[in-house]
């Protein structure tokens, strides 16, 4: 069902696009209800990314009104409270754990603590191997 609103959603966000402010607030609204009463793990990662690109341009408007802009930012945090998934996620990624450059490879470049960190210098006979492999 979530996706049915998800996607129901989407498509009434890019339709008030054009909008006043307050018919922005209101379709947001009526969007984030029903998403706040699904499970997190049912939420659309787009959904929530689009309420926020539509909140946000009711807080850059100029014409808004304070009171519009005070429930643009109150309905921003709603949407925040949506993406714990996505926060969650973020914060198993960010751990803090040293990478080292593969050198079987060197193809991927990952960044060692810098306490203990060498920039590796190519020579040419690292260059002959890179345009080798690259033909």
């Amino acid at each position: 069902m979530s996706s049915n609103i998800s996607a129901n959603g989407r498509a009434a966000l890019k339709a008030v696009a054009n909008d006043s402010a307050a018919e922005k607030l209101l379709r947001c609204k009526k969007i984030i209800v029903p998403l706040e009463s699904n499970p997190p793990n049912e939420t659309s990662d787009r959904i929530v990314e689009d309420l926020r690109h539509i909140l946000r341009t009711v807080q850059k408007a100029t014409d808004a009104s304070s009171e519009e802009v005070a429930s643009a930012g109150d309905l921003l945090l709603r949407v925040k409270a949506l993406g714990v998934r996505r926060e969650k996620f973020r914060a198993n990624k960010t751990e803090d754990e040293p990478v080292v450059v593969s050198e079987a490879n060197n193809l991927s470049v990952h960044r060692p603590p810098a306490d203990n960190y060498v920039p590796r210098v190519l020579t040419e006979q690292d260059w002959a191997d890179l345009a080798d492999r690259c033909k």
